[in-house]
């Protein structure tokens, strides 16, 4: 079961990885010119440089505060209400994701100006990125779908994943664990 969930978590966390780490750049930079795709307002995604060492942002009178000059001078400027770690701290030998966190701010401020000004800061952070709204096809195009009975069956003997889908897709403070015991 540990091999399993080790497998699952690295699989995961690899797929995160090419995804922060700017290894698809080219596409999202083509992506971001595209007229359909949005981005959340009032929240981006920063990496900080190694040389940041780790804390704990604390909220102070409705404001992050980090410790870090620079960087609470923002989060005073932008109003940043949240500041939260994107992955938990590492274990066994995964990749440090540590470093990244969503930043949440007042929506009424200007996106491009956030980044820009989080960018310009690079001695403590290395990266700040939009974060893009995702549309979700509740049918997915998997070819096989329809072979898959027990998501959509017409006797209605399965487990109405659609139905549950047109309610819930997800959120990114929910946390999933997978218990297999092997039987």
């Amino acid at each position: 079961m540990k091999k399993i969930l080790s497998i699952f978590v690295l699989v995961s966390i690899l797929t995160f990885s090419f995804i922060f780490t700017g290894k698809l750049e080219p596409q999202q930079a083509q992506a971001e010119d595209s007229p359909t795709l949005r981005f959340a307002s009032g929240k981006i995604v920063i990496r900080f440089s190694r040389e940041v060492s780790p804390m704990v942002p604390i909220q102070i009178e409705g404001i992050v505060q980090t410790g870090i000059g620079p960087v609470d001078a923002l989060c005073q400027r932008f109003k940043v209400h949240s500041m939260r770690r994107l992955f938990p701290s590492p274990k066994y030998s995964t990749p440090d994701l540590t470093r990244y966190f969503v930043v949440r701010f007042d929506e009424s401020m200007e996106l491009d100006q956030v980044i820009t000004a989080f960018s310009d800061i690079s001695f403590f952070v290395e990266k700040a990125e939009k974060v893009p709204v995702l549309e979700y096809i509740v049918d997915p195009n998997d070819d096989f779908y329809g072979n898959q009975w027990h998501l959509k069956n017409s006797n209605d003997c399965d487990i109405d994943a659609p139905e549950a889908w047109d309610i819930e897709t997800g959120s990114d403070s929910l946390v999933l664990a997978i218990a297999d015991s092997g039987v």
